[in-house]
């Protein structure tokens, strides 16, 4: 009885007999699930005449697109990205980029060797199709040369569009090679390794718990959970913390409020937030290496796993014993020399684009 079951189920399965098959192969249904019920393959908005418009004026996007195919500006790059709070950091950042962008250019790499081997094989493919005799119906053999015509100009269009993102990723390894390269010349930190990284990474962990702090007491009036516990970890009590920055913002807000009465322009960069992260720092410095050995830890700063470099090795024992190796997190700037900067940069920006347009015209 059982077995009769069964088998009256599979027969359902396989024969159309009104069941959910029967009304799956039936034209009222095929109009339900598929709009080639209905209509055939023409254009509905499209014609002729704005296709043309259209690809007339593709010219233009392709020559843009080898501005914009890219994740970021420069600028975004380098003020949002870039955007730690310790030069050491951002060293770190910039190699983490440059290494995203180098493993998208080795898939592209051999993507594009794959794409040229294959356009080779489907070359000869076509080539066999057209020379072979195998074929009784030269109907057959105008199908098989039609698609392999059709894959051909895929792979063609595939390897040709894919060469402006490979640019890009390119040129986006050289702008952060640029930027490490400044990073390094501002801050004196040629050849640096591991060992200048872990001894930055106090700081830069004091420094960025401190400024997302403050963000918090300004947003809210207190420090959120997630830094009150990141400062624990530190060995700081938050409470003391979150008093001394209250105290600053409220110092700053009678601050832009006299401006703002004595019609005053309210205007202020960085530096007073700086200088106070400043000498939080310094006051709390001391408090994670105390919290760590308070744990029973006692390798902090142990040199025996991390990668060092024997020029930096020299160079660091010698401004050790003057008294001059410092991890400044950043450059002093003022607005003035930072206009002034903007300007000529500006200015030789416009003036190398002259000269470059000019040698173009020379050699053409």
């Amino acid at each position: 009885m059982g077995d009769n079951i069964i088998r009256k189920k599979e027969q359902t399965l396989v024969e159309k007999k009104n069941n959910l098959i029967e009304k799956f192969s039936t034209e009222k249904f095929h109009k339900i699930t598929t709009r080639a019920g209905h209509e055939d393959f023409s254009l509905v908005t499209i014609d002729d005449e704005k296709m043309k418009e259209i690809s007339e004026r593709m010219d233009e996007i392709n020559r843009g697109l080898n501005a914009f195919a890219k994740t970021n500006t420069i600028f975004v790059s380098e003020a949002l990205t870039l955007s730690e709070v310790h030069p050491v950091r951002n060293i770190r950042q910039i190699h983490a980029q440059i290494e995203s962008k180098r493993g998208a250019l080795a898939e592209a790499q051999f993507r594009l060797l794959k794409q040229q081997n294959d356009l080779k094989r489907k070359l000869l493919k076509r080539k066999r199709i057209l020379e072979s005799e195998k074929y009784q119906d030269e109907e057959e053999r105008a199908l098989d040369l039609e698609r392999i015509e059709i894959e051909i100009e895929e792979l063609k269009s595939k390897m040709v569009d894919g060469r402006v993102h490979i640019e890009q990723a390119i040129k986006e390894i050289g702008m952060y090679q640029d930027a490490l390269d400044s990073i390094v010349e501002t801050f004196g930190m040629d050849k640096w390794d591991e060992v200048d990284m872990e001894i930055a990474d106090l700081d830069y962990n004091l420094r960025r718990c401190f400024y997302q702090s403050l963000r918090s007491c300004r947003m809210f009036g207190y420090i959120n959970e997630p830094n009150q516990e990141w400062l624990e970890q530190m060995g700081i009590n938050p409470s003391f913390v979150q008093a001394e920055m209250l105290h600053f913002l409220d110092i700053e807000r009678k601050e832009v409020e006299k401006r703002i009465n004595e019609n005053k322009d309210v205007f202020d960069d960085m530096n007073v937030v700086d200088d106070f992260i400043d000498s939080l720092v310094k006051k709390y410095m001391y408090n994670p290496i105390k919290r760590i050995k308070e744990r029973g830890i006692n390798t902090v700063f142990n040199d025996k796993w991390m990668f060092k470099d024997g020029e930096r090795i020299k160079k660091r024992k010698e401004l050790a014993e003057k008294g001059e190796l410092k991890y400044e997190h950043k450059k002093e700037v003022s607005i003035e020399d930072a206009a002034k900067s903007f300007i000529e940069e500006i200015d030789k920006l416009i003036n190398d684009t002259e000269k470059a347009l000019e040698n173009k015209d020379k050699n053409e």
